[in-house]
């Protein structure tokens, strides 16, 4: 009886797995927005318990979190912005120590024969069967998946802020009616955990 309870738990458990895989570009946009719900949430419980209806609250705290989406962004950029000149430097003089090591080191190689692999790298890159129109194809194709996940990772996060206790007890009456009751404790423990984890982090 045992072994065949942990097949059908590993068997699901991979199945899963497998749909959350399969469906990435939708598990993983939620998955942050529960996160993000999670850090957050407090903040519009205590808006709302000061006089703020809780979708004006929900308004405020998800705009917060944007503008300090985009100010991290902006933080980033700028410092890479400030270092891409030593970054340039330090690469060609990395690519030079490593073209001194190959011809004095314990390889011993010449010029010729250095220049050699560097041009079979070349044609293996070059013939790599990517097209630059497949290759402009690929990188509009990531940046759409890119925004569409923001998007679905904002609109879920505004939901869960916003009704987080009515989508949840949606959820529970998906449930048998024997088992809603511990589906709703584990929920809410497990929910608070996860709360105090990523407001650690």
């Amino acid at each position: 009886q045992w072994a065949w309870r942990i097949i059908v738990f590993a068997v699901a458990g991979g199945i899963g797995i497998w749909l959350l895989r399969y469906f990435s570009e939708i598990t993983v946009p939620v998955a942050i927005a529960v996160l993000g719900t999670a850090l957050t949430v407090g903040a519009v419980d205590w808006l709302e318990a000061h006089g703020v209806r809780r979708l004006l609250a929900t308004f405020v705290v998800v705009l917060i979190m944007l503008a300090g989406f985009i100010g991290m962004l902006a933080l980033v950029g700028q410092q890479l912005s400030t270092q891409v000149v030593d970054l340039r430097s330090n690469v060609v003089e990395g690519i030079s120590q490593v073209q001194d090591w190959l011809k004095n080191g314990p390889l011993n190689l010449s010029q010729s024969q250095i220049q050699n692999a560097i041009d079979k790298a070349k044609d293996s890159i070059s013939s790599g069967g990517t097209s630059p129109v497949s290759t402009v194809g690929q990188v509009g194709l990531t940046v759409t998946h890119i925004l569409a996940g923001f998007f679905i990772a904002l609109f879920s996060t505004f939901f869960f802020l916003y009704e987080g206790d009515r989508i949840w007890a949606w959820i529970v009456a998906l449930f048998p009616q024997a088992a809603r009751e511990r589906v709703n404790s584990s929920g809410h423990t497990a929910w608070a955990s996860l709360t105090a984890f990523v407001r650690a982090t």
